[in-house]
């Protein structure tokens, strides 16, 4: 092909290239518009939702999680919209239709972390537990510090700090033990048999009832469980409020209160035990 050929043939090329780029610019600048428009509409939507979250109260992580879903699904929907205005032939059903088996096989490869992701999601929204309260699940017992769509924060009584995938609580049960305003505790101790029992009880009841940190509703009583060689073996029954003062300092208070207050009086020949938590003691719709 001659030279003179070539280069009439370049230039061709070159005037189609620029008709071409001329005659898209203003559908470019169109579509960049849209999107502009989208990305504001965005911004805005998600101030007033971060805005709502906060006049409702919603935890941290949700007053963050979403206006930020807010803003992304309205980018997207702005992307979408810009595409069809510059791309000629575009359609979200046909990005859909050749996402359709690369879809399939992302989801193969990102299984376990879609799926943590999910359940972060749900934990969010369920709010089953909020950051403060004290849960229990397998081997973990501690106080929540955190929770984000990826794992859930938990500071153990040995001040160590587990950090919990959001797919192993959604999996499994657990019990938010500080749901309900109160808990039930229960002290035993053995008493003399020549102790007057009614005596006895009222005067326990009485002490236990004035304590700081104990529910007035339902109040405590005392029940005489059996008599045995040693003793009368009494079993007494409270009720803590979980907003007051740590549980441990108000149950050793008791035990040294009731220590003080029975052994001058020749009536207490046992030790006082102070049962742990039962199974029952958990308010019921606290587990997940």
């Amino acid at each position: 092909m001659p030279v003179k050929g070539v280069i009439n043939q370049t230039n061709t090329r070159l005037d189609d290239f620029w008709q071409g780029a001329l005659s898209t610019l203003p559908f470019l600048a169109i579509a960049l518009a849209v999107f502009v428009m989208f990305a504001a509409l965005g911004m805005l939507l998600g101030r007033w939702t971060k805005a709502v979250g906060r006049k409702r109260k919603w935890d941290t992580n949700l007053q963050v999680f979403y206006p930020r879903l807010v803003r992304w699904i309205v980018l997207i929907f702005g992307a979408a919209a810009a595409l069809t205005i510059a791309v000629p032939g575009f359609t979200m059903s046909s990005v859909i239709a050749g996402l359709g088996f690369g879809s399939v096989a992302i989801g193969f490869a990102f299984r376990d972390l879609l799926e943590n992701y999910f359940a972060g999601i749900y934990l969010l929204v369920s709010r089953p537990f909020h950051i403060g309260q004290w849960i229990k699940i397998d081997k973990v017992s501690g106080v929540v510090e955190q929770i984000s769509t990826r794992s859930v924060y938990v500071r153990t009584f040995e001040r160590e700090l587990e950090i919990l995938p959001c797919s192993f609580l959604f999996k499994n049960r657990f019990t938010v033990v500080d749901n309900a305003p109160v808990r039930r505790y229960e002290s035993t101790l053995v008493v003399s048999l020549t102790a007057d029992l009614q005596e006895t009880c009222n005067l326990i009841e009485g002490v236990v009832k004035d304590m700081p940190g104990i529910a007035d509703d339902p109040a405590p009583f005392v029940v005489a469980e059996s008599i045995a060689e040693n003793g009368i073996h009494l079993r007494v029954y409270y009720f803590l409020n979980t907003a007051e003062e740590g549980v441990f300092a108000t149950r050793h208070r008791i035990t040294r209160t009731l220590h003080d207050l029975l052994r001058p009086l020749g009536v207490l020949v046992g030790n006082i035990n102070m049962q742990p938590l039962a199974a029952t003691d958990v308010p019921e719709g606290s587990e997940g």
